[in-house]
């Protein structure tokens, strides 16, 4: 508003949003962020060194000099400082898997959120391999930070064995290991992404201290042996049902005392803050037919099926998490 005249910028802003995403994913996948990381380039040399014209690449160029992602002096481009931090690396390096996700999951999934709306998506079943592998990289940069900030917390203290369910890559678990020498930790997951996972372990220092396990834990038996579950980025997948199901068998499967980690992106109880969390209910409607859950809903989900001592924890970006322990069993 502008002298007390309304106008529709903010709405134009919010609808043009789509723009300004696929320059970003663009110049990521053609690999723009990681030729301009040692230094600034002209377009020509840009475009050389991406395999593409020059012409066409200037517009990508232009746009994200618009947007404060490049910057743009006597002709020659370079990255902005954040995009020199998380973007600047190979294909698997830094945010890069995230925006290859969200470019080929996440975006056209929404297109099929008015359907969903509407009560007619369909489910489209299990991603294949590649997908899944494009699906399990772009979730796991995503939460490097919150695993990263959990990780320096005191939550392992007096723990020794972590149960991850439905962990996919294990990435709350790589910072958790690294820090705390004394723990151990089995990863449950589909065999899918159990396989993608092990792939990725197979390289690390800590692979001796994870152990892998195949399963369904909506149905099949959950593993034994763990003073510490973690359920990371879970509880979206499912409605509130499914969800007192799966926290109710956890806790039948847990000895008195087992301290449980649920990490989501709780909101307040108005579902609007964090704005992020809120914008991603749509896609765990349309992919999943989850959806997101405030603080307080968590709570008493945790409560309704017998946790007790239940504390929030802040993590980084819109990320939190609620730890509590088992009380007796309901």
């Amino acid at each position: 508003m502008s002298d007390g005249l309304i106008t529709p910028e903010a709405i134009k802003k919010t609808a043009e949003g789509f723009m300004a995403s696929k320059y970003l994913f663009t110049a990521s996948e053609l690999g723009v962020f990681q030729q301009l990381a040692a230094g600034s380039l002209t377009t020509e040399e840009v475009a050389h060194a991406c395999g593409v014209a020059a012409a066409p690449l200037r517009v990508v160029l232009d746009g994200l000099a618009a947007l404060n992602i490049l910057t743009c002096i006597g002709g020659r481009y370079s990255n902005s400082i954040e995009a020199q931090e998380f973007l600047s690396g190979g294909p698997d390096e830094g945010l890069r898997p995230l925006l290859t996700f969200w470019d080929q999951i996440h975006y056209p999934t929404l297109n099929s959120l008015t359907d969903a709306v509407r009560g007619l998506a369909q489910d489209a079943g299990p991603l294949d391999e590649e997908r899944q592998r494009i699906f399990s990289a772009g979730v796991d940069a995503d939460n490097s930070r919150a695993a990263a900030a959990l990780a320096a917390t005191s939550v392992w203290k007096d723990r020794f064995r972590i149960l991850d369910l439905g962990g996919g890559m294990g990435t709350f678990l790589r910072p958790a290991l690294h820090r705390h020498k004394h723990l151990s930790a089995t990863l449950y997951e589909s065999p899918t992404v159990g396989n993608i996972a092990a792939s990725t372990w197979a390289q690390s220092l800590l692979r001796d201290r994870l152990n892998i396990v195949h399963g369904d834990f909506m149905a099949d038996p959950i593993p034994d042996g763990h003073d510490i579950v973690l359920l990371g980025n879970v509880v979206h997948y499912f409605d509130h049902e499914r969800n007192e199901h799966l926290l109710r068998r956890i806790r039948q499967a847990s000895p008195t005392g087992t301290r449980i980690i649920v990490v989501d992106y709780w909101t307040d109880p108005s579902h609007t803050r964090p704005v992020t969390a809120a914008l991603l209910a749509g896609a765990f409607l349309t992919q999943l037919q989850g959806a997101i859950y405030s603080s307080d809903e968590g709570k008493s989900l945790l409560q309704s099926t017998g946790w007790r001592n239940i504390e929030m924890l802040s993590l980084t970006g819109v990320m939190s998490a609620l730890i509590a322990e088992a009380g007796e069993p309901v």
